[in-house]
């Protein structure tokens, strides 16, 4: 981080993941969700009125205030939309204001509408507080994938690409490999370089050996070490990071197991099974 190892520690208190899957109680509203979130990860210096203006500041942000008191939903019993849940899952864990957020495929399971939806959301939260976002997709529409600034695109470990979005299709025309027009470039590279379904594998092999090669002789893979090797020799006066600076950002002893016993009551209580 900033040029500079850094412990498992420092890096949990410094970021946060979210699931593909939605891990929410079905029988919580949206503001009890992420109240027990907050309950569950703010350290005890948290004030009880700041923890609230937090979970109010992140309904606001992720357009849920209309649906803040309705039930996330079980089998049994309707509630939010899907991208409604996978908005609640991202809002839950920037409760503790963390630097880096990870998303495992978060458009996963969503229609072409909500999935740009949720990361339209995700973007201007990044935008306003500063976040990096490191998130895997698979083929996203057009209008999704020009919302992310930087792609990494991997097949078989090795790298395809690795810079702006913007110069994806400039790249692949430089290479011989053009991008078919009125086609989504996110849809053209993912099927380009899978190898999972090739029938003839010596072919899908070569092209694949060549588009790696492709990648190594560019100019954006030697800018991209160029910038590495530069970030990790300079020595950092301006480190938004400090990993001693960072506070414990965990629950108390007591309060965790208070806040659960509190979460199980409510469950037991609402679900009917």
């Amino acid at each position: 981080i900033n040029g500079s190892p850094a412990n498992p520690k420092t890096f949990r208190r410094i970021s946060a993941y979210v699931e593909q899957e939605d891990a929410l109680v079905g029988s919580l509203t949206v503001r009890e969700t992420l109240n027990f979130a907050a309950r569950l990860s703010l350290p005890s210096y948290i004030t009880k009125l700041e923890r609230i203006q937090r979970i109010e500041s992140l309904l606001t942000a992720f357009g849920l205030q209309g649906q803040a008191n309705n039930l996330i939903g079980t089998p049994i019993r309707k509630g939010i939309s899907g991208g409604q849940k996978r908005r609640v899952s991202v809002a839950a864990q920037l409760i503790t204001s963390p630097k880096l957020l990870f998303l495992d495929e978060p458009t996963s399971g969503l229609d072409s509408a909500a999935s740009f939806e949720v990361v339209s959301f995700v973007k201007d939260i990044a935008k306003k507080h500063n976040l990096i976002v490191i998130a895997s997709i698979h083929q996203p529409s057009t209008s999704t994938f020009a919302m992310f600034d930087k792609l990494l695109l991997l097949s078989q470990g090795g790298t395809a690409y690795s810079g702006p979005v913007s110069e994806v299709q400039p790249y692949f025309d430089s290479c011989g490999f053009p991008i078919p027009l009125y086609m989504n470039p996110a849809e053209f590279i993912i099927d380009f370089v899978n190898t999972d379904f090739a029938r003839d594998r010596s072919e899908v092999d070569q092209q694949l050996n060549m588009v790696h090669s492709s990648w190594h002789k560019s100019r954006l893979a030697s800018a991209t070490v160029t910038e590495l090797t530069d970030e990790m020799a300079r020595v950092h006066m301006d480190q938004t990071i400090d990993p001693s600076d960072v506070k414990e950002q965990s629950a108390g002893k007591l309060a965790i197991p208070a806040a659960l016993i509190h979460r199980s009551f409510i469950k037991s209580y609402r679900d009917i099974i």
